[in-house]
């Protein structure tokens, strides 16, 4: 479904809508945060050139349903430099981010490798017959450390203003096939190395899933 303008109301009791394009429509989502809550089978979101802040834009993505959505766009923001919530997009769970054209300058949104270890950690506490935790254990790690995504293999981050690579943020995209970079201003390669590891691994699973 493609819209340029949405009148009031109108995904109340829908319950089918899968894919959902929303394309120069800033001031009902602006006004309208819990816009996304009627939408429980959305798989795929996608906004383009949407005048929302970081803030705003999260607020409409929590209204989003968590269980369904694999494929998520921001295309454009009308409010650069886009600023989202870790926490908010790890809720979901994404196979595919798009981000590009967003004057986005860093990787922050993504889980460090401190975190990854924490991660560990914790797993291995609360795995343990002594831990008396019966919840499963990436359950309960999203709830403390809840920047994770383990399903992600498509990234795009192209066409904004990242100057320097992140590798203690990349390295824990364990299933990432594709990540584009293009159109940044990455000056400096030198990084490269700590980022080998993961570039071969990207490379092995784009030839086993090809």
């Amino acid at each position: 479904m493609l819209f340029t303008s949405l009148p009031p109301g109108l995904f109340q009791g829908s319950q089918s809508i899968a894919e959902l394009i929303l394309q120069r429509c800033h001031e009902y989502t602006s006004q309208t945060p819990a816009l996304l809550v009627d939408t429980p089978r959305l798989r795929l979101l996608k906004l383009i050139e949407v005048g929302l802040s970081g803030e705003q834009l999260d607020n409409l993505l929590k209204s989003a349903p968590t269980g369904m959505m694999q494929t998520l766009e921001v295309i454009m923001t009308l409010y650069p430099p886009l600023r989202l919530s870790g926490a908010t997009l790890s809720a979901f769970s994404l196979t595919s981010l798009s981000l590009s054209n967003n004057g986005i300058t860093d990787f922050a949104f993504l889980p460090s490798v401190e975190s990854n270890s924490k991660r560990r950690r914790f797993n291995r506490i609360a795995e343990s017959p002594c831990s008396g935790l019966s919840t499963p254990a990436s359950t309960r790690f999203r709830r403390f450390y809840p920047w994770f995504f383990p399903e992600l293999a498509e990234l795009n981050l192209a066409s904004n203003i990242i100057q320097q690579l992140e590798p203690s943020r990349l390295a824990n995209l364990s299933r990432l096939v594709r990540l584009d970079l293009s159109g940044n201003q990455i000056q400096t390669l030198s990084d490269w190395r700590r980022l080998q590891p993961l570039l071969s691994a990207i490379l092995y699973r784009d030839r086993q899933s090809g």
